[in-house]
């Protein structure tokens, strides 16, 4: 097993290649629906705030409402099911839906809340001078307008429903958006893990979870709590909230990869304490593991969503995103410690892995680490085409890819927490390919997409 002496292997992680030509660029700059949740105040398809906008929008908002002494409350509403939409209607139905939905939410929204998306599918809402109960209550209203609003696409009703999430807080000082996002989609989480059209919340430390009038168990509480507190560690500064607009934005690209990244970052952290990693490399690692797949943005929809096999030109395209993502992030210099972890999170343990083809220490621990978590929540999740692993097949899974795809030390470390901790995903939504031609995947471990 690494021990903390391996913190010096974290700094001397392998060289990075020379950065890429700009057709790269380029792609990521054409991906224009990206790109509007990102960077743009108004999201053109729906008419909200994009991510970014909205992560600051908050930020004023929190720093208000604690001057106030007001309660804020949020809401973050999901579509269900907006993915066999695009299938069975075409993505242009899927974009129809989502401003649908968008206007259903504008007339359910009052002059002082603040509206943004998030996601592919999700959007945010957040609501000054609201307490617990008017939240909940406009949470049902919320998904009974969604509920008795068809969208009527050719000849045909399209019904819809929403999961929500919501929260409420009432601000200090220093507190920050990034907190209360995590802590609505930790609710978001609970409330879709239990079906479509539910509302989870979750309000102060010492209040129950509470969705439908039926009860939530102590033990999906602790866990669901456990899950807030480590996503608000993730997302204690100000850069890492500015990570999350970039992860919503890997999410919409495939909205059936929602929480995928949190999911892994988390998993990374706790692997990286069984190993005893000190704090600050535990720290680098989990930023890196949530822009693990930043460089999907520059991968085609088309390719990224496909339900069938992958063409083994469509898979070559997929093997790309780990360095495209270098090419995003290495603009910013705070990031820079972290591109090796993801540069190299595809590489295998035996050497059979991309875009490199590194083996054994060869590989930067922190990278070992992310690959590890990154299977781990995929083998975990539930996709058109497969169910989720249960913890048994997930466990032989790592003990078979011990030595091969993972490392030993790690893929033990992963065996001994999943087996006295005996997890459940976070979400449903997250991304595997056992399908893809010529990958590594074939006769040996899963491996994601």
């Amino acid at each position: 097993m690494e021990s903390t002496n391996s913190h010096r292997a974290l700094r001397a992680a392998t060289p990075l290649p020379r950065r890429h030509s700009n057709r790269h660029v380029s792609a990521v700059i054409r991906e224009k629906r990206s790109e509007k949740l990102l960077g743009c105040v108004s999201d053109a398809l729906t008419g909200v705030l994009g991510a970014g906008p909205f992560h600051d929008a908050l930020s004023k908002l929190l720093q208000r409402c604690c001057g106030r002494r007001c309660e804020l409350a949020m809401m973050l509403v999901a579509i269900d099911d907006l993915r066999t939409v695009n299938y069975e209607f075409g993505h242009v139905a899927g974009d129809r839906v989502l401003a649908h939905v968008a206007h259903l939410i504008g007339l359910s929204a009052r002059s002082s809340d603040i509206v943004g998306r998030l996601g592919g599918n999700s959007f945010a809402i957040a609501m000054p001078n609201c307490g617990a109960d008017e939240a909940r209550c406009r949470a049902t209203a919320l998904t009974d307008r969604v509920r008795r609003n068809p969208l009527q696409v050719a000849e045909h009703n399209i019904g819809l429903t929403v999961g929500i999430g919501i929260t409420h807080v009432c601000p200090a000082h220093g507190e920050q958006a990034g907190h209360l996002i995590a802590t609505v989609s930790a609710a978001l989480a609970d409330a879709r893990r239990r079906g479509p059209g539910m509302i989870g919340s979750i309000g102060s430390a010492d209040e129950r979870l509470d969705a439908e009038p039926s009860s939530i168990q102590t033990a999906d509480y602790t866990r669901l709590s456990r899950r807030v507190l480590e996503l608000q560690r993730l997302l204690k500064s100000r850069q890492l909230e500015q990570i999350m607009s970039l992860v919503a934005a890997i999410e919409a690209k495939d909205p059936c990869a929602e929480s995928h990244s949190i999911n892994v970052a988390l998993y990374a952290v706790q692997l990286a304490a069984a190993l005893k990693l000190p704090e600050v490399a535990t720290d680098l690692i989990s930023t890196a593991a949530l822009l693990h797949d930043v460089g999907k943005i520059g991968i085609p929809d088309a390719i990224l969503t496909k339900p069938g096999r992958l063409t083994p030109a469509e898979y070559d395209r997929v093997k790309e995103h780990p360095e495209i993502g270098v090419d995003i992030l290495q603009r910013s210099p705070s990031l820079r410690s972290a591109l090796p972890f993801i540069l190299y999170h595809h590489e295998w343990y035996n050497g059979r892995g991309y875009p490199r083809g590194l083996a054994g220490e060869r590989i930067p621990l922190g990278a070992r680490i992310i690959q590890t978590a990154d299977c781990i929540d995929a083998m975990q999740s539930t996709r058109t085409y497969k169910s989720g692993y249960g913890l048994d097949r997930v466990l032989s899974e790592l003990r078979r890819g011990r030595g091969t795809q993972f490392d030993p030390a790690i893929a033990d470390a992963a065996i001994s927490h999943l087996s006295s901790n005996a997890p459940e995903p976070a979400t449903p939504w997250s991304s595997l390919d056992l399908r893809a031609a010529g990958g590594p995947s074939a006769g040996g471990p899963p491996a994601t997409r």
